[in-house]
């Protein structure tokens, strides 16, 4: 049960009175070509540990694993791993607030899964305690449109050279050199002789009568 009353929530609205902005103030390149900006884990500790020491704000992990696998990059063999990670940030009453976040890492070696855990951390973090950007735009702006084709059945295939122009008709199974004679055409039958002929194939006894369970005229039969 939460207790509402704790040093816990005080303590943390505190703590985002003093916080100041974090900017993303760090580039992702790749080959000299700068990709993203982002703000690592360790720009969050350094602005927010004071912080929690002065109001005794602690945080706990517990880590569970989702998924793990090894995929094939152009770096080789690389580990994958999903974890969701719970935090209990704790005042020193005891009182207490809990986050979960669900976080990624891969790596070559043995690192995924210290990847993984600060990656969570850092959004945790960032989400308890509402850290801002001072970014131009939402990070959300950006979206991506589906082609109106994307989904849409594929054509048929072309007609095989020669046999464009004919007709079921008139591709007859006759063999000139051998002799063999034409296949004689089956009758044609109106819709309606298709129809009975199929009733009079698959026409069985009938059945028993299904009861009614629901009709308040018919009420259900007794048991044999």
């Amino acid at each position: 049960m939460i207790n509402r009353e704790g040093k816990i929530y005080l303590a943390i609205n505190e703590i985002m009175k003093k916080l100041p902005a974090i900017p993303k103030d760090k580039a992702l390149t790749i080959n000299g070509k700068k990709v993203y900006n982002f703000r690592g884990i360790d720009d969050i500790y350094a602005a927010l540990q004071p912080l929690l020491v002065e109001f005794k704000v602690t945080s706990v992990p517990c880590a569970k694993l989702i998924h793990s696998e090894q995929v094939e990059t152009k770096n080789g063999h690389t580990n994958r791993v999903i974890l969701e990670v719970s935090y209990d940030f704790y005042a020193e009453d005891g009182s207490s607030v809990h986050s979960k976040v669900v976080s990624e890492g891969m790596d070559t070696g043995d690192k995924a899964c210290n990847k993984a855990m600060s990656a969570a951390h850092k959004y945790a973090l960032l989400q308890v305690f509402c850290i801002p950007t001072e970014e131009p735009k939402d990070s959300e702006i950006e979206h991506h449109e589906i082609k109106k084709n994307a989904l849409a059945p594929s054509r048929p295939p072309a007609p095989i050279s020669g046999q464009a122009n004919k007709s079921p008709s008139n591709l007859k199974t006759s063999s000139p050199n051998t002799g063999a004679k034409s296949l004689p055409e089956a009758p044609k039958e109106s819709v309606d002789q298709q129809l009975a002929r199929l009733k009079n194939t698959f026409k069985g006894p009938p059945g028993p009568k299904m009861p009614v369970p629901y009709a308040d005229e018919e009420p259900w039969p007794d048991a044999p």
